[in-house]
């Protein structure tokens, strides 16, 4: 039986810690990062972008509403665009405010709200309640065990069926590679 899996996004150190300490506390493996240049959204495995994985790469997503490259419920949105596999009950935006226009657009996607600074039994609460719709037999995409180290560097590059240079930023590397956005 694997572990279940939560995924945070946070551009404060300081949350990411809490998290992790809260849902590692909880049995779970936590991967946490800065902004979601670990989605599978910019992952590119497909022209348009689409999943193709069969399985969800979590069991929760918490995902605060102000990252660097875009906002919490843009992430969500786009994970429903791209067929995202987790269901949208099992993500969260956390924020001190969302404007009337925000929390529709997350009641739309079916996202949960959690107010910060959070209480901890909202929290614990809503986990339970994903925790009842996560059946833990189920597969979760692999993660890969290498080290990665986080960067920052722009690059331009081509593609064989595009004849124009193309920019992005190679957002993480290891031995055996890097994360292009």
């Amino acid at each position: 039986m694997r572990k279940r899996r939560v995924i945070v996004f946070n551009q404060e150190p300081v949350i990411l810690y809490l998290l992790e300490a809260i849902f590692s506390r909880r049995g779970y493996e936590v991967l946490s990062f800065r902004e979601p240049v670990v989605c599978p959204v910019y992952a590119n495995n497909k022209e348009d972008g689409t999943c193709v994985k069969g399985h969800p790469c979590a069991d929760i997503v918490i995902t605060d509403q102000h990252l660097p490259s875009m906002s919490g419920i843009e992430l969500l949105q786009r994970q429903a665009t791209h067929g995202c596999k987790l269901m949208t009950a099992n993500k969260a935006v956390t924020s001190a405010f969302l404007s009337d226009s925000e929390m529709k657009a997350l009641k739309d996607l079916g996202g949960f709200f959690l107010a910060t600074p959070f209480h901890l039994v909202d929290l614990t609460q809503w986990v339970e309640a994903c925790e009842q719709r996560v059946d833990i037999n189920t597969p979760i995409i692999i993660r890969r065990r290498e080290r990665r180290m986080p960067v920052q560097v722009p690059v331009s590059y081509c593609k064989e069926a595009v004849d124009r240079i193309m920019d992005g930023t190679v957002t993480d590397i290891s031995r055996s590679g890097f994360c292009l956005i």
